[in-house]
């Protein structure tokens, strides 16, 4: 003899299940979007940010992208207005902000005022990414006027905003977890109808 449904008792914990089982999937889902291995990074160069400060009147940008799995930091560095030749160029490292350190790694050299460079710094050590990532890394321009660097700027991380794919997987999760939910509301007023 079949028991309507509405006698049947209510399967509780097969509903628990159900969305704990949904829960979890969206547990490991999500953090590993935010498991990122590359890292985007600004700079922006100045002769106030020099050790001694002076009074160039040069500046420079740069933007750095660090990526953990290759092992590299790549860069692109737009720079103006020196108050002579660029004889040198480093990234320097591992000191904050007015700080001077030695030096890291040389970049493309250059031998007029203004100018660009492009390029990767590769076979990084974890140490050397975590200094990084860190902020205890500056770029800077030295010049015959300014010996000890005209420009220089602190390679700082950039907030990250999620992409599109992480968005995706976030209301895919979302969308997951409602579902389960209403799921297990559906199934508790039929029980109990």
């Amino acid at each position: 003899m079949r028991v309507p449904s509405r006698f049947r008792p209510f399967r509780f914990h097969a509903t628990i299940k159900g969305v704990a089982t949904i829960a979890a999937t969206i547990c490991l889902i999500v953090p590993a979007a935010a498991n990122a291995t590359t890292y985007n990074f600004a700079a922006s160069l100045d002769g106030a940010q020099e050790t001694p400060p002076n009074g160039s009147t040069g500046t420079g940008t740069g933007t750095f992208v660090l990526d953990t799995a290759t092992h590299q930091l790549s860069f692109d560095i737009t720079y103006s207005g020196l108050g002579s030749n660029e004889n040198a160029a480093h990234i320097h490292g591992f000191s904050g902000p007015g700080v001077m350190s030695g030096i890291l790694f040389p970049l493309p050299a250059g031998v007029t005022t203004s100018g660009h460079k492009v390029g990767a710094w590769t076979g990084l050590t974890t140490v050397q990414e975590n200094n990084i990532y860190a902020g205890l890394t500056y770029a800077n321009i030295h010049t015959a006027t300014f010996g000890l660097g005209e420009i220089r700027g602190q390679i700082l991380l950039v907030t990250p905003i999620p992409t599109a794919s992480e968005w995706g997987l976030v209301v895919f999760a979302l969308l997951l977890l409602s579902s389960g939910a209403l799921f297990a509301l559906r199934r508790r007023s039929v029980v109990s109808a």
